[in-house]
């Protein structure tokens, strides 16, 4: 036989429903069935339903309905019970028996209901009028990892009625008559109660007749017990002997980030007089990949980079952390496994590749993080709307994972890896920034708030330009790369610190990057000198010198002016001084020229870098691109059919040999070029 269920209704005798409440549950299919009313009034209609269909009625008096539970369950002979709300009812004949197969078929302890809206005699899906997840009405099996989570996203399963569950587990809570829906659920999954959530609509909630529980995200809710080990962690902090040791720096990799590494590695050399150790770690990179980073560590006299392959053991762990609905690869969860991949280290700052290191990071490297696992800045961006939806009223503890302070052995000792990984697993679907989420969710009231000068974002350095010199690392997160884009307006200024950097490294360090000289051809009529510079300045490749050959109108004087303060290789020549002399002044230093005929904004940051790679690869004197030439000091072609030819071909860019020294320019600039 199956088991006895007790279905529970707390009434004060005079609801509009009530009859609609008692019917549904009296006409239930299943077959071992109680019906329970308790009340605070005694009723006719009432009195006439005692002992029908094996109903017990109840007079108890009470200050609120609530206050009846723990009696109702001392009454209660069902092995588990059922509260139903006297103002709804229960959706068909076989709710009941529908729910108690999920409960049978999940070996489960507590199913809990979706539930339909009827407002104005019309029925509302309530999980999807709440904005969250799509549910795709299969069972889950909740668990204490994503117990919150579920509730969150499907605040419909918010409430103490609707959910069947095992009396002598609801027994064991001692203040059954105080405590919410939302509440009783997440105890009973800390007590690790096996939950189900069924997405089959199973119950009527007339909302014209009561309002529905809100989730209410306190501060009190984690999801882990992490944070309860802070207090016993506090010892004694020695900053001064941090200061004896090597920093120690973790990056992880892909293929598409190795050639990125370069201005991060330069820019943090010259900003550091201590001797730091760079652990870069990867799953797959091809031999070239590997050679460029041997390179790279040959190029600096305090940065040691060791280069690391993550073995297939800790590939595994993470192997199977869904990616649906993520923006980004598998890769950005490889900084969790940090505790094992460094075993020998008990300190480690993690850093995004997408950083610029414009201080010294002695000063990050010695902060006390009070026995807390993690040190990490808050993310401003996302302060006031995912972060406070995700934490609630804890969103301030919300973190930008791109820079993280880890104590290593800290996390070593509780084993923190293994269970750190398993609730990634089982929260990943709820994700918006992916691991960045799952820390700020999983170390909450364990992570030491930083000072954002040691993770400031890009957007951050614009508003308050004081970091432009303070920030000790600039975060150029979101979708704006200094790599990529060429001409940001509104981040400009931070992009061409950025290339700065890399403008000082190919000249320093890097011989193979011979720098280039610009000449340009423009006209007064001209109205986005702005952007056309920024797009030249702010070119991955290294520039001697650009010089604007034509007439300036006043305001393109001022746009000129602002970009000569800033690089004084930017040169004018107006129209009256002939081409050819000015290049007879040898201001040209450099092997190469790029005459560039067009003043729209270059196409990509990368555009001079692709004409050279072409150049080199097949061993040209002359690359022609659409409205540019990038010439040999030493050679001229004169054959004006070049641009028809580059369009025939539909190609970026066509090579010339030729043998003709330097001669006629200007007939060269007006015949070729323009």
């Amino acid at each position: 036989m199956k088991d006895k269920i007790s279905i529970i209704i707390l009434t004060n005798g005079e609801e509009n429903n009530l009859k609609d409440a008692i019917d549904s549950a009296r006409y239930q299919e299943y077959e071992n069935l109680e019906l329970l009313i308790i009340s605070t009034k005694k009723t006719d209609y009432l009195e006439g339903q005692k002992d029908i269909d094996d109903t017990k009625l109840y007079i108890k008096d009470a200050d609120n309905l609530d206050s009846l539970r723990a009696f109702a369950i001392s009454k209660a002979n069902g092995e588990y019970v059922y509260f139903l709300n006297p103002n709804d009812q229960l959706l068909k004949k076989d709710s009941i028996e529908g729910i108690y197969q999920i409960l049978q078929s999940h070996d489960a302890d507590i199913v809990m209901s979706n539930v339909l809206e009827l407002s104005n005699g019309q029925f509302h899906y309530l999980s999807e009028s709440d904005g969250s997840l799509q549910c795709d009405l299969e069972d889950k099996t909740a668990t204490p990892n994503n117990m919150l989570l579920y509730l969150l996203n499907y605040y419909s399963f918010c409430k103490f009625e609707a959910n069947l569950i095992k009396k002598s587990i609801i027994e064991s809570l001692a203040d059954i008559n105080n405590i919410s829906g939302q509440d009783m659920i997440l105890k009973l999954s800390s007590m690790g109660v096996k939950s189900v959530f069924s997405f089959t609509y199973n119950y009527i909630w007339k909302s014209d007749e009561h309002e529905f529980p809100s989730f209410k995200n306190d501060k009190k809710y984690h999801v882990s017990d992490i944070y309860k080990l802070v207090q016993n962690n506090n010892t004694q902090f020695d900053a001064e002997k941090l200061k004896e040791q090597d920093i120690e720096v973790a990056i992880c990799i892909d293929k598409n980030l190795v050639k990125k590494l370069n201005v991060f590695v330069y820019s943090m050399s010259v900003n550091n007089k201590k001797n730091i150790n760079l652990h870069v770690f990867y799953a797959d990179l091809s031999v070239e990949d590997l050679d460029y980073l041997n390179e790279l560590n040959d190029k600096f006299h305090n940065i040691n980079i060791t280069i690391e392959k993550i073995n297939n053991r800790l590939l595994n762990l993470i192997s199977d952390i869904s990616l649906d609905g993520c923006k980004l690869p598998i890769g950005s969860y490889y900084r969790i496994l940090l505790p094992e991949l460094l075993p020998n280290i008990d300190r480690v700052i993690y850093m995004d590749v997408d950083m610029l290191i414009n201080r010294d990071l002695l000063e990050i490297w010695t902060q006390d993080l009070e026995g807390n696992f993690l040190g990490g800045v808050i993310d401003a961006g996302l302060q006031h709307t995912w972060a406070e939806y995700l934490l609630g009223e804890c969103h301030p503890q919300y973190i930008n994972s791109g820079v993280l302070l880890m104590d290593l052995n800290l996390m070593r000792k509780y084993s923190i890896t293994l269970y750190f990984i398993q609730f990634i697993k089982d929260t990943t679907k709820f994700y918006s920034y992916s691991d960045q989420d799952a820390y700020s969710l999983f170390f909450k009231d364990a992570i030491k708030l930083l000072d954002y000068r040691y993770n400031s974002a890009m957007y951050m350095v614009v508003v308050n330009e004081f970091l432009n010199d303070e920030a000790v690392l600039i975060h150029f997160c979101g979708d704006t790369k200094p790599w990529l884009n060429t001409y940001d307006y509104e981040n400009q200024s931070i992009i061409r610190k950025y290339r700065k950097y890399q403008y000082n490294y190919y000249r320093q360090m890097d011989p193979k990057h011979k720098p280039v000289s610009i000449v340009v051809n423009i006209d007064d009529n001209l109205n986005n000198l702005d952007e056309f510079i920024g797009s030249l300045v702010t070119q991955s490749y290294p520039i001697s010198n650009i010089i604007l050959l034509g007439k300036l109108s006043e305001d393109n004087l001022k746009i000129f002016d602002k970009y000569v303060k800033e690089y004084d290789w930017i040169d004018f020549v107006n129209e009256d001084m002939d081409v050819e002399g000015y290049i007879n002044k040898g201001v040209f230093t450099n092997d190469n020229i790029l005459f560039i005929s067009s003043t729209n904004p270059l196409a990509s940051a990368d555009f001079i870098s692709k004409m050279y790679d072409y150049k080199d690869k097949n061993n040209c004197d002359l690359v022609l691109g659409k409205k540019s030439i990038l010439i040999g000091q030493d050679y001229l072609h004169k054959y004006s059919e070049l641009d028809k030819t580059l369009n025939e071909q539909n190609k970026e860019f066509v090579g010339i040999n030729v043998q003709e020294k330097i001669a006629n320019l200007p007939k060269f600039i007006t015949n070729v070029i323009c």
